[in-house]
């Protein structure tokens, strides 16, 4: 299920910049030519476009390489409660059935940069991960979310997860001496395998229907709306809209409509006919 809003939240670029950090780079590296500023990273509610955020990861990736090692332990950071609403929706879901079609349904709601579906082989769940991205950051987006993703269903099974195995199309990277990869069954109580027909993580059908420990069918409920509201709200910001929220966020709230008609390059009157023909205004 592919994603169709460019905007996302700048808790992401948080948890990416503070790793980058502990490995010893300069926070001027980690946001270089992305267009955020640092101080950006102290407000939740700062909304930015995922390719600022790619830009951040491409830092990343350009000055320590390994995209295993780095997707491995950035995507080990993302807590089921650091998606917000959405990571509550998948806790209070009754069943890893529901969690998985919740979860997906509002998929634009996280920070993932791959398409994620649920296939039923036989006996067999596979969750299957295709990034969207290209290149050298294919890997990384992948390995990061995947291994997010096991965060979450640890979550979701309070730590009690059924056996399962995690493949990947690439070639077994190399090892490094402070990652092995005979860590990660310890870490996560899986298998690894490489060279496989799809990026997935696979486990027995049966499960699907299990109940999770902190289900509950009213709460999920409320969860869900919440995250059906914020999708539509992230929809409707979408362009113009949007922009103008995100430089009233940086010039504060009493700006005015030239001040933001000026960083955005146009005139007030400009500004104007394009917020109408969004169907909002300047007012709204």
């Amino acid at each position: 299920m592919g994603g169709s809003v460019s905007q996302r939240c700048i808790n992401s670029v948080r948890i990416i910049a503070n790793y980058g950090s502990s490995l010893g780079v300069p926070m001027d590296a980690m946001l270089r030519s992305s267009n955020i500023q640092e101080s950006w990273l102290e407000h939740s509610e700062i909304q930015i476009d995922s390719a600022q955020e790619l830009k951040v990861l491409d830092n990343l990736l350009s000055l320590k390489g390994n995209a295993f090692k780095l997707g491995m332990e950035l995507g080990s950071l993302y807590q089921l409660t650091s998606y917000g609403i959405w990571g509550y929706a998948l806790l209070a879901s009754p069943s890893l059935r529901k969690a998985i079609d919740l979860g997906l349904r509002y998929l634009d709601l996280t920070y993932a940069f791959c398409d994620i579906r649920l296939e039923k082989m036989d006996q067999e769940a596979r969750i299957v991960f295709e990034p969207k991205v290209s290149g050298p950051l294919a890997d990384f987006v992948l390995y990061r979310d995947l291994f997010a993703m096991m965060v979450v269903q640890k979550d979701l099974f309070a730590g009690a997860f059924p056996e399962f195995k995690v493949a990947f199309i690439s070639d077994e990277p190399a090892q490094s001496s402070n990652l092995p990869l005979q860590d990660f069954k310890q870490r996560y109580g899986g298998d690894l395998c490489f060279q496989q027909e799809a990026n997935f993580v696979s486990f027995s059908a049966d499960f699907l229907d299990v109940a999770l420990p902190r289900g509950n069918e009213i709460t999920a409920r409320i969860c869900e709306q919440q995250c059906c509201d914020l999708l539509n709200a992230k929809q409707v910001l979408a362009g113009t809209a949007d922009r103008v929220r995100q430089v009233m966020l940086r010039q504060g709230l009493n700006t005015s409509m030239e001040r933001v008609a000026d960083e955005m390059a146009m005139t007030s009157r400009t500004l104007h006919r394009k917020l109408s023909d969004e169907g909002t205004s300047w007012r709204k």
